[in-house]
């Protein structure tokens, strides 16, 4: 009895034990975690000051960004844009001047040369100009003699002979095809697949030119003019063709297209003179065809008046002598062809004119001597043509030559094809 009391206590005593344990031991872990907190509070602190500086300074550059002026990069335009006529090409990069080797664009300037520069004498413009004509003209000129238009005579008195005395010009050229043609013997001096089809690219100008001469009355190139315009303009600019650089509602006179036509390479105004002479290009060309049978020609077809490619626009390097040939018997085209620069009239869009330079004598002229002298031309370039070159030079003893070159790599290497083979073979020692 007196045990189990005792026993009593005892259990009591552990239980008391057990509890005041437990408190001991929630304490402690209270007391840890309030030590952990203290610890941490610093860090704690130092993030919420990180974080509203980082909210004040987006705030600033926001504010910053939003009265500040905008960047302007000096190099884009800032002006509109006109969108109803495409940008005036006066330095244009066409058939006649391609990329240069290193790859960068060559871009044709005034020339520079010590030479005296041709003056053009031009008749008085009758004042006021005639209204701008609209109806083509589909008859060839009656008004005196014109070579080539009487075919039974035409072939006799221009195709030039080979003859013994004829050579081979083989690989001391670069051009594949090339000619050179004694004007007075009318004869071939020498050749290169002269008789194999080529593209002429805008060696097709002279024929042209030639056409254009025949058709166009000489007063009428002096008094009458045509307009230019933006449907003449828009498919040549978009086809990278070289232009003279007239703009679309601009009255020009007949002459100065022809001198665009030539000096430059003037796509617009080869063009024009189709539209006034046949009423389209497409007619024109028809008529171009027609004078080269005329010529006598059986391996020339045109499909154009510019020269841009077509696989069934070609001539040969022989016929194309011919061409040129036929041109330089006419007065009008001979004067043009022989040209080095030329202003054209004034206009409301051009009150200074538009000087033109003819890019064959550019080229041509720095290598005359006393020996030897291009005096008229006529460049070519396509990707398909490549340089090409028709020149007429004269030689000490006063006889002139054609030569005409086709398919060369460079636009140098016609220049000096013509200058070599011309001082070897025609310039007597």
């Amino acid at each position: 009895m007196n045990q189990h009391p005792n026993n009593e206590r005892a259990k009591a005593q552990r239980g008391m034990n057990e509890i005041h344990g437990a408190k001991s031991s929630g304490g402690s872990r209270r007391g840890n975690s309030a030590g952990a907190f203290l610890l941490l509070a610093p860090l704690n602190v130092l993030c919420i000051i990180v974080a509203a500086l980082a909210v004040i300074g987006i705030s600033s550059l926001a504010r910053d960004a939003v009265s500040a002026p905008p960047t302007i990069d000096p190099a884009v335009t800032t002006g509109p844009l006109d969108v109803t006529e495409p940008p005036l090409v006066t330095d244009p990069i066409d058939t006649d001047a391609p990329p240069d080797t290193d790859g960068t664009t060559a871009v044709t300037t005034a020339p520079v040369t010590d030479k005296v520069t041709e003056t053009v004498t031009r008749p008085p413009e009758t004042e006021p100009v005639t209204e701008p004509v609209v109806e083509p003209v589909t008859e060839p000129v009656t008004s005196g003699p014109h070579p080539g238009v009487n075919p039974d005579r035409f072939p006799e008195c221009l195709h030039p002979v080979y003859d013994i005395r004829s050579g081979l010009l083989g690989t001391s050229i670069v051009s594949d095809y090339a000619i050179i043609v004694d004007i007075e013997e009318n004869r071939v001096v020498a050749s290169r697949n002269s008789t194999v089809k080529m593209y002429p690219a805008s060696m097709t100008k002279v024929m042209t030119l030639y056409v254009a001469a025949l058709y166009i009355p000489e007063e009428d190139l002096y008094s009458k003019t045509y307009r230019m315009t933006n449907e003449i303009i828009n498919p040549l600019y978009l086809a990278n063709a070289t232009r003279a650089g007239f703009e679309g509602g601009e009255d020009v006179l007949l002459i100065d297209y022809m001198y665009g036509t030539i000096l430059p390479s003037g796509a617009d105004c080869t063009v024009a003179l189709s539209n006034y002479v046949a009423g389209s290009e497409e007619a024109f060309a028809e008529l171009m065809n027609k004078t080269a049978r005329e010529l006598g020609l059986a391996n020339t077809h045109f499909t154009n008046s510019t020269g841009l490619h077509d696989p069934d626009h070609y001539t040969t390097a022989y016929e194309m002598s011919v061409i040129m040939n036929a041109a330089m018997r006419n007065e009008v085209c001979r004067k043009v062809l022989s040209t080095y620069t030329y202003t054209t009239h004034v206009t409301p869009q051009h009150p200074s004119g538009i000087t033109l330079y003819s890019t064959a004598l550019v080229r041509l002229t720095p290598s005359n001597s006393s020996d030897l002298t291009f005096f008229a031309g006529k460049t070519g370039f396509t990707d398909e043509a490549r340089q090409c070159l028709a020149s007429v030079s004269r030689t000490a003893d006063g006889k002139e030559y054609i030569m005409v070159t086709g398919h060369a790599v460079m636009k140098q290497n016609p220049v000096d094809d013509a200058v070599r083979s011309l001082t070897r073979l025609c310039v007597k020692n």
